[in-house]
């Protein structure tokens, strides 16, 4: 049986582009994702957004609404992420990538038309329809 993370994404969108990050070691290698992550025990989604929004790209977000739910299962690392995708506003534009882990590399906003179109997972193109 796997064991379950639960994680949240924030789409956030500004005069009609999102802001994704690149992430050369994601689970599916070299894809455009927005920020987010796995949620501590006991925290909230809101504050799970805030947190890894501001740990990941250094700007303040007000979160919008709840756009959809998805899981990937990774049986080779024992894992089952049960994720949820909010839209989410920027407050603060001056982005700046957390580099301690080069987690992410590089960062664009990049217009929504556009990122339908990326090499990017399913629930993402998802939420971006959705929108």
């Amino acid at each position: 049986m796997l064991v379950r993370h639960d994680a949240v994404k924030a789409l956030i969108v500004k005069d009609g582009k999102a802001l994704l990050l690149w992430d050369p070691n994601y689970i599916y290698k070299d894809k455009w994702e927005p920020p987010g992550g796995r949620k501590k025990p006991g925290e909230s989604d809101s504050d799970a957004l805030l947190r890894e929004t501001k740990e990941e790209t250094g700007i303040e977000i007000r979160i919008l609404r709840h756009i959809n739910d998805w899981k990937v299962e990774l049986p080779e690392r024992n894992m089952l992420i049960a994720g949820k995708t909010y839209l989410c506003e920027a407050l603060t534009a001056d982005v700046k990538l957390n580099d301690k882990e080069r987690q992410h590399t590089k960062f664009r906003w990049i217009p929504l038309e556009e990122a339908k179109h990326l090499y990017i997972v399913p629930w993402l193109k998802e939420a971006i329809n959705k929108l």
